[in-house]
Order: C-alpha cells, then sequence, then structure tokens
C-alpha cells in the first residue's frame, strides 16, 4: 500500500495489565501503646479540669463543660473517671506530685511554691482555693504530707503550713505579689533540712 497507509492488518501489541502492580511499600506507622494514649487522654482531661474549674469554680462546673474542653467524648471520660469529684481528686492530686518533684528539685520549698502561685495560676486556684472545699479529705491529706516534712512539732508544723498556706491562697485568689525573700527566711529553716534528695 502506498499514500501513507498501514502494512499488513497488524495491530500495535497491547500488554495487558497485570493484577500484581508495583506497589510503594507502605510506611509502618510507630506502635504507640495504649498506656501512652490513656495517660495522654488522663492529661488532656485533668488540664481541661484544671482550667474549667479555675475559670468557672468548682461548684459550677459541669462533666459537659470538662469533656468540651478536653476534646474527649463523655464515654471516654467515664472511661478515666467515675465524674467530676474523681476527675477533680485526680487533677489535685496530680497537680500535688508535680509541686513536689519542683521542690525537691530545686531544694526550695517557699520559692518552689511561690514559683508555682504565679506560673500556673490556674492550677494553684485548683489547689489552694477550690480543692478545699471541694474535696476536703485530700487537701487535709496533702496538708499532713507537707506537715510531715518539717522538722517542727505538729501543732507549731500546721500552723507555719497554715500560714504559708494562707499567704499563698490570698496570692492564688486575688493575683497579688509575695515578698518572697521575707517568706523565705521565715520558712525556709524548718523546711529546707527535710527536702528529700
Amino acid at each position: 500500500m502506498q499514500g501513507g497507509g498501514t502494512q499488513g492488518s497488524e495491530r500495535p501489541s497491547i500488554t495487558p495489565r497485570t493484577s500484581h502492580r508495583t506497589r510503594r511499600p507502605q510506611l509502618s506507622r510507630p506502635r504507640i501503646s495504649q498506656d501512652y494514649l490513656n495517660r495522654n487522654r488522663d492529661e488532656r482531661i485533668m488540664r481541661a479540669v484544671i482550667a474549667h474549674v479555675a475559670e468557672s469554680g468548682y461548684q459550677k462546673a459541669s462533666v459537659s463543660a470538662l469533656v468540651r474542653r478536653a476534646g474527649v467524648a463523655r464515654n471516654t471520660f467515664y472511661t478515666a473517671f467515675r465524674g467530676k469529684e474523681h476527675a477533680f481528686t485526680a487533677a489535685f492530686e496530680w497537680i500535688v506530685e508535680r509541686v513536689e518533684v519542683e521542690v525537691r528539685e530545686s531544694g526550695d520549698v517557699v520559692g518552689a511554691l511561690v514559683d508555682f502561685v504565679h506560673c500556673e495560676p490556674d492550677a494553684a486556684r485548683c489547689a489552694l482555693i477550690e480543692a478545699p472545699a471541694a474535696i476536703p479529705a485530700s487537701y487535709d491529706t496533702s496538708i499532713a504530707r507537707a506537715v510531715e516534712k518539717t522538722d517542727l512539732g505538729e501543732p507549731l508544723a500546721r500552723m507555719v503550713v497554715g500560714g504559708v498556706e494562707a499567704i499563698l491562697r490570698r496570692a492564688a485568689g486575688k493575683g497579688e505579689s509575695i515578698d518572697l525573700e521575707g517568706l523565705r527566711a521565715f520558712v525556709a529553716p524548718h523546711f529546707e533540712s527535710r527536702v528529700p534528695a
């Protein structure tokens, strides 16, 4: 054939697709332990409890507002906590543990407590203003632990701890500044010798 036609009746061959395509290797996601996920969830809920209670007060706080603020489902909240009081108690104990770690690491009881009030006003408000009324048993236990760490007798230690508590509570409630050096000079000699290393 002339004139630009194709020779013969041959068609170009089409290679059939095979069912086994070359696939990109899938990147595997690192496995995150369920324990880690639960701790992260619980911490988010406790941070939401602290922020909400500091803002609204314990009595006005609701589980609905807490789960919304934490970004978790209501069922997830109840998987971790029995209710508002249980979540607030857990948040309070978490705050106390963090303060105790700061005290141990710094060796400065008064400085760590004052820093806590200034650096974490929501947590300080929860621990010093809301907790005594909302969860008195947990609050009294934490005060008793503080008293045990002094080298004073029980009645005098309760007075000193109570005085420091009152000063910090006023500062947390009103945003007042604290005379750190004066407070440290008064309290430190009774606590510094008992701070665990």
